[in-house]
């Protein structure tokens, strides 16, 4: 309840005015916020407990251990712009969504569509989804706060694997730690709106915040960061923070 009093009128004017802009603003974001909570078009009353968990698509997962680059992975669902699956489904108690990080969004499933979708339970180990247009994902995790990370981990090491299974680096809560540059650490990440064709995996330089960039190219390894050349017409100058050849011989 906002109160004004008479006494100087255009203040206090003023002051009610921007009380009542505020109260209107943090109520509109709690229900953008809460949305999956208030409309009941998304609550799902019949959610088995052995499906509440965080899913990856089998064919996200499969392409990238084929091609070991993200990006490509990312866009595998890309038909003619238009996206035909996505990569993680977040299973909750009342309510599912999709997790979408190429866009940093994610999308409710309606009760109308909950219909559509088949669960599938072997074993703890193989717990399946498949949705509408017959796209499979499989359980990674129960873990329903720290799955980002868990999802990291696995592409870093999926894309990495060479590195990490001959000890050239290793990754652990999300950070790759590399003896050879005296154990510098980057954190990985996997917005997809950063990414571009020029590199397999995105990462943040831990001591610094800045953005450097992985690619795997004929067997070397390279992370480099790309900065605005100011003397070259804006052009953009590489400049290699560390490179590695790796032939499994």
């Amino acid at each position: 309840m906002i109160i004004c009093s008479n006494g100087n009128k255009n203040i206090m004017k003023k002051i009610c005015i921007f009380l009542f802009l505020l109260i209107l603003h943090n109520t509109l974001f709690a229900q953008i916020e809460d949305i999956e909570y208030i409309n009941d078009v998304y609550i799902l009353n019949f959610i088995d407990n052995n499906f509440i968990g965080v899913y990856l698509s089998i064919e996200f997962l499969e392409t990238l251990n084929k091609t070991k680059n993200y990006a490509i992975a990312m866009n595998h669902n890309t038909n003619y712009g238009l996206d035909d699956f996505y990569e993680i489904i977040v299973v909750y108690e009342n309510h599912i969504k999709y997790n979408y990080p190429y866009y940093d969004g994610y999308w409710l499933i309606s009760n109308y569509d909950y219909q559509n979708y088949k669960f599938e339970y072997i074993n703890e180990n193989e717990i399946f989804i498949t949705d509408p247009n017959d796209h499979k994902y499989i359980k990674i995790t129960n873990d329903l706060l720290n799955y980002n990370e868990i999802i990291n981990n696995i592409i870093g090491n999926i894309v990495l694997k060479d590195l990490i299974t001959n000890d050239f680096l290793t990754i652990e809560n999300n950070i790759i730690s590399i003896p050879s540059l005296d154990n510098k650490k980057f954190i990985i990440r996997t917005l997809g709106y950063l990414y571009n064709n020029i590199e397999n995996l995105i990462l943040e330089d831990y001591d610094n915040n800045r953005l450097v960039r992985l690619s795997i190219e004929n067997y070397i390894y390279t992370i480099f960061w790309i900065e605005r050349n100011f003397y070259t017409s804006y052009q953009n100058v590489t400049r290699v923070v560390w490179e590695h050849e790796y032939i499994n011989r």
